[in-house]
């Protein structure tokens, strides 16, 4: 694109604008930010709106040139008009955290360096920043410090990815390569009643099937019966089925309900089953001295999936998954290719997200963490 001349006769280019014009936008944009911010809890929670009346002022033909950067913004105040908005001081629904001003900063800059972090060698420092603070997640935990992780874009793609670890490990045949039609018996997965509705999913996704997801009873806390779990688990061996994972809740959705992971973790080991936590909801109380207890056992976990934006008051998006063993997720997600070879680097700088976890393309998520 070549450089225009505006009414105003600024000089003006879209893919190479000039730092006076990305001062003036940047300048605009915090403006529009921080009056946002700071006004509101003066504004409705919930906008008094119809999605014809959003399209409305949004619909437009296919524009042939770009937009001047203010009618931009003036977009965006509209946008702001028909949204809701989480971070209000009376916004009490969902599992929603408000995002703080900082962090969206921190996006902006996260933004701007345009960061892949695919490997080591396409972001040398913004992988070194997500290594740092997954060892941050990890000794809020109790984790083993040998274990590592990565950042994904919520808990249902943390769910999904351990869950595919897990089917990997626990599979009696190559199952990458060939496939759940390889296998000589259908694979059980087993959940409470309360668990998040993502595992299931997970489970049809991966092809386990969503039949395959066994509903576990709860107690009169919602919490896991292990009992029926046990009896669960036999009544599947002597029916021929392979039991290979169980979801532990630290916290669930509905009631906050906190599995004991101590007898899911010895139900695990007796049964040879993967243990996977999912910690999204009420992970992070790790941090609370009254909590901590509640998490004396989650070494034992193989998998734990968590969510930043939550607790940690993260613009979205922002989910985390740690592995106990980074072996086995790399046994399941490694792939080699001409143009993800790595050649002639030290382990530290060999290192790919890739190898453990379904995507390639990633964001920069770690610095608003």
């Amino acid at each position: 694109m070549t450089d225009k001349s505006q009414p105003d006769g600024e000089s003006f280019s879209a893919l190479d604008p000039s730092a006076d014009d990305i001062r003036r936008w940047g300048n605009a944009a915090v403006e529009v930010m921080a009056r946002y911010l700071a006004s509101i809890r003066d504004q409705r929670v919930y906008p008094q709106t119809t999605s014809r009346q959003i399209r409305e002022k949004l619909d437009g033909a296919l524009p042939d040139e770009g937009v001047d950067f203010e009618r931009l913004l003036e977009d965006f105040r509209n946008i702001v008009e028909t949204s809701r908005h989480n971070g209000h001081p009376r916004m009490f629904g969902y599992v929603q955290a408000p995002g703080t001003a900082v962090a969206a900063i921190a996006d902006l800059l996260a933004s701007s360096l345009n960061a892949n972090l695919t490997a080591w060698r396409s972001a040398p420092a913004a992988v070194e920043v997500e290594r740092l603070t997954i060892d941050w997640i990890k000794q809020i935990l109790g984790y083993d410090e040998r274990a590592a992780g990565l950042f994904m874009s919520g808990g249902s793609m943390a769910n999904m990815a351990a869950l595919a670890v897990a089917r990997r490990a626990k599979a009696p045949g190559d199952i990458l390569s060939k496939g759940a039609r390889s296998l000589p018996k259908e694979m059980r997965v087993y959940v409470s009643k309360e668990t998040h509705h993502s595992v299931t999913k997970a489970a049809i996704l991966l092809g386990i099937g969503g039949d395959n997801v066994c509903c576990v009873n709860v107690d009169a806390r919602y919490k896991i019966d292990t009992g029926d779990l046990v009896s669960k688990i036999r009544q599947d061996l002597a029916a021929g089925y392979l039991p290979f994972c169980v979801v532990a809740n630290a916290g669930t959705v509905v009631t906050g309900a906190f599995d004991p992971l101590e007898q899911l973790s010895e139900i695990a080991q007796q049964f040879n089953l993967w243990m996977h936590v999912d910690a999204c909801y009420g992970g992070f109380s790790a941090l609370a001295p009254s909590a901590r207890p509640l998490f004396k056992a989650i070494r034992e976990a193989d998998s734990v999936a968590l969510d930043p934006h939550k607790w940690l008051y993260l613009p979205v998006d922002c989910g985390c998954l740690l592995y106990r063993d980074p072996q086995a997720a790399r046994a399941t997600f490694a792939h080699e290719a001409d143009y993800t070879r790595v050649i002639s680097q030290e382990a530290d700088e060999a290192f790919a997200f890739w190898d453990y976890g379904p995507e390639l393309s990633r964001r920069f998520r770690a610095l608003k963490v």
